[in-house]
């Protein structure tokens, strides 16, 4: 072979790998290089169609600029809040550059928060609008995209004039339907703008407040004023012009009377819900007091013995529900008037002898919040004073010498007097740090002390009636039709009542504490240690946890516990009695409902604690293996638990004799159940014992049992007249069944008797030993009236003299025994 020849072999033999390396090279050009946008032309058959559907995108778009009440509302209100926000913020930043008290800072965080929430609520819509608006141009430019290329290429091709004339009139329309929406989008941007920038405006007003905050509660313990007895402290205070009270007194009137005559408080109207308060709340005690006469007294409607109280405090309660937190003046004057009901709902629950300590608190009360309606004047630190002095002096007997002394030694005191003594002392021990804070200059100590004080009472005296009222609501509830008709609520009624009542107190107690820090106004930074203490995180490798997370999942979890046990003694008392369930199926579905609802609860925990559900299915599967491998058992006895409760072999209720043991079914559980036997014990039966292993049921389709008593009578006896005297007895009998009818059996011949058998049925299974002997007794005196004797067993035993041996003296005679 030449040189040339095998040289072309060569090629021959490199041509694919190079033709194969080109073609890899540019199948990859060809996937790095982008791909060319698809064709947007429209067929010219087509144009007609799509035509009529750009039609109907029009008509669509156009409705987008109609305004939603949502926007109008927030076009019409905006300049005002706007002039209103500015006002405010000027008013808070001359406040803080003032001493203001926690509490005042305290309110004017509440209404900043409150004004930021409207402000951040309205900026929802105005987005969606934008939004809306936005989708519907880009809707838009995409048709016209698509439109303007179909002309072009309909131009290209010579299309007919009628279609070229209406390829046109849709890009007319396209374009005239563009410049509406985009001024609309435009305005709705500047209106959301003009709302993000109130918004902004709340957010560095609450800033502000919360720094001031943290400045007052770090130097709570700064002197601020020369001691009361310092002469610098007299020659401020002798400056004092009493012009200066005046004129704050009349700018407090003045700005309660705009408030009480603002239609946003919605004052007006508020006092016509009192009027029909009044009204219910009176024809309720008429009604109760004739439900009390026909079903008896219930200590929990005794409140509407006192409708206009009840009406006043529920109107003054529920305002801030109704129209949001009240201005400070309305809130003031609310507090003062808050105490009429108050105490004329206390006075009669507490012991007459401390009648005097409430007024004394409702007059201290009302003294310091003129103080604060009045706000920071150079007499302050004496009205202070003046305030702890008497309430030291006007309740400082009351635990030595008055009505909550001491009893002697021997005598017998309730635990509400200890109470009364204890919080009483407490009280006098602040009122007393009060005093000694307001003398020796430490100002904004003795307000905290002051306030929080007087505010945390008179907030515990109106929560206590406020229980009372509401429980007092719940009882009127639980007893009107067709509530009244429920089954939960005529067997348990008392208890719904006192449960109530406990939920009410756990509730009032938060509350009480929530708001006694918001009055003195540690609630801020009190919120703020408790957050940081339930985000603060227990990190180890890729585990971490918080307490918040913790106590979230403990939450859900009993949530979940509550929901079951609330729902499944619902179903017991109202649903199962009604629909008539078979016996045991009742068990066997809230058994179910539980174990439904605490896994649900369980992975609703899990999804708290922020464990993704989907990535348990490894751990799942190891679990399982555990589970196959270690707890064969509890796995076993578990599925034959569900077993019980779906096929309902047994039932709750069921009398069953199992490996030796006879006794009712007291409960089916997860692991075991529970057999009572007739002894009294109770015998914790594995399930799987119950499933694989036999069991006799003697109750399962019907609570019948038959009644066997053999019965023994003389040869003498006639047996068919004892055959028809143990029927008429078995007969006679009130517990056993006429069907079917008991029948009397001639056993046999036996050795001392006659024997026959009675066999009776009857349907009180629990009863039927008893049955038993009563017809046993039954038969004994039957037979006696009719002359029937019942023989007992007799032997004859003859004693013979041995063959073998010698016989005595005489002979020996037999001796028949």
């Amino acid at each position: 072979m030449s040189l040339a020849r095998v040289f072309l072999v060569f090629l021959l033999l490199l041509t694919p790998v190079v033709r194969g390396e080109a073609a890899d090279q540019k199948s990859s050009v060809a996937q790095e290089a982008p791909a060319p946008p698809p064709s947007r032309v429209i067929p010219l058959a087509e144009v007609a169609a799509r035509a009529t559907e750009v039609e109907a995108l029009l008509r669509t778009d156009r409705a987008l600029l109609a305004s939603t009440p949502a926007i109008s509302m927030i076009e019409t209100r905006l300049p005002g809040v706007s002039t209103f926000l500015g006002r405010e913020l000027e008013r808070t930043v001359s406040l803080l550059q003032q001493q203001t008290t926690l509490e005042r800072l305290e309110m004017m965080h509440e209404a900043w928060a409150r004004r930021q929430l409207l402000t951040t609520t309205w900026l929802d819509p105005l987005t969606r609008r934008v939004t809306d608006l936005q989708e519907a141009l880009t809707r838009l430019a995409e048709q016209r995209q698509t439109w303007t290329q179909t002309q072009e290429a309909a131009r290209t091709a010579k299309a007919p004039e009628s279609i070229l004339a209406q390829i046109a009139g849709v890009l007319a329309a396209i374009e005239a339907a563009q410049t509406p929406l985009q001024a609309e989008r435009a305005a709705a941007l500047d209106l959301q703008i003009r709302v993000s920038r109130e918004v902004a405006r709340c957010q560095a007003a609450l800033a502000q407040v919360a720094e001031a905050q943290r400045q007052v509660v770090g130097r709570l313990l700064e002197r601020d004023r020369p001691p009361i007895w310092n002469s610098q402290w007299w020659v401020g205070a002798g400056t004092l012009d009493l012009r200066n009270v005046r004129d704050n007194a009349i700018d407090w009137w003045w700005e309660l009377d705009r408030n009480l005559r603002d239609p946003a408080n919605g004052l007006t109207a508020h006092a016509g819900l009192f009027v029909v308060l009044a009204a219910l709340l009176w024809a309720a005690r008429r009604w109760t007091h004739r439900s009390a006469a026909a079903e008896g007294a219930s200590t929990a409607t005794a409140v509407f013995d006192r409708p206009f109280s009840a009406a006043l405090l529920i109107g003054l309660l529920s305002h801030p529900l109704v129209y949001g937190v009240a201005p400070p003046e309305v809130r003031q004057l609310f507090q003062i008037l808050l105490l009429v009901p108050v105490i004329r709902f206390t006075r009669p629950v507490v012991d007459p002898r401390v009648v005097r300590g409430l007024f004394l608190l409702a007059a201290l009360f009302t003294l310091d919040t003129v103080r604060r309606a009045v706000g920071t004047l150079a007499i302050e630190p004496a009205i202070l004073s003046l305030e702890m002095l008497a309430g030291l002096l006007g309740l400082g007997y009351t635990p030595t010498v008055g009505p909550l002394r001491r009893p002697p030694a021997r005598a017998v005191e309730s635990e509400r007097l200890r109470a009364l003594r204890v919080v009483t002392t407490l009280v006098l021990v602040l009122f007393a740090a009060g005093l000694a804070a307001a003398l020796l200059g430490y100002l904004r100590l003795a307000r905290l002390i002051a306030s929080g004080v007087l505010g945390s009472v008179f907030l515990a005296l109106v929560l206590s009636p406020v229980v009372r009222v509401i429980t007092g609501l719940v009882a009127l509830a639980l007893r009107i039709w067709p509530v009244r008709l429920l089954r939960m609520i005529e067997h348990h009624r008392d208890l719904l009542e006192r449960r109530t009542h406990r939920v009410l107190i756990w509730l009032a107690f938060v509350f009480w504490l929530t708001r006694s820090l918001d009055y003195v106004g540690l609630l801020g930074p009190a919120r703020t240690l408790g957050q940081s203490l339930l985000g603060a995180k227990l990190e180890r490798g890729a585990l971490s946890i918080s307490l918040e997370d913790v106590l979230a999942f403990v939450l859900t979890l009993w949530v979940a516990y509550l929901l079951s046990a609330f729902l499944r003694f619902a179903l017991e008392e109202d649903v199962y009695p009604r629909v008539g369930l078979a016996r045991g199926l009742s068990y066997a579905l809230s058994s179910l409902l539980n174990y439904v609802l605490l896994a649900l609860g369980f992975l609703a925990g899990l999804a708290v604690l922020g464990l993704d559900v989907t990535k348990m299915t490894v751990l799942a599967g190891a679990f399982g293996v555990g589970i196959g491998f270690g707890l064969q058992s509890v796995v076993n006895n578990f599925v034959s638990g569900l077993i019980l409760l779906f096929e309902r072999p047994i039932h709750i209720g069921d009398v069953i004799e199992a490996g030796g043991i006879t006794g009712s079914v007291r409960r089916i559980g997860i692991r075991s159940s529970v057999v009572r036997t007739g002894q009294g014990a109770e015998v914790i039966v594995p399930n799987a014992q119950l499933v694989t292993e036999r069991v006799t049921n003697w109750t399962l389709s019907d609570r019948q049992r038959l009644i066997e008593l053999p019965v023994g009578v003389s040869y003498s006896a006639h047996p068919k007249k004892v055959m028809e005297m143990l029927e008429t007895v078995a007969q006679a009998h009130p517990q056993v069944l006429r069907q079917p009818a008991p029948r009397a059996f001639f056993m046999g011949f036996g050795d001392s008797s006659i024997n026959f058998e009675l066999r009776a049925w009857t349907d009180q299974f629990d009863q039927w030993f008893q049955i038993r002997s009563e017809l046993a007794a039954s038969v004994y005196d039957a037979g006696q009236a009719a002359g029937i004797s019942f023989p007992f067993p007799q032997r004859e035993v003859r004693l013979l003299q041995d063959p073998s041996a010698r016989p005595a003296e005489g002979p020996v005679p037999e001796r028949p025994t």
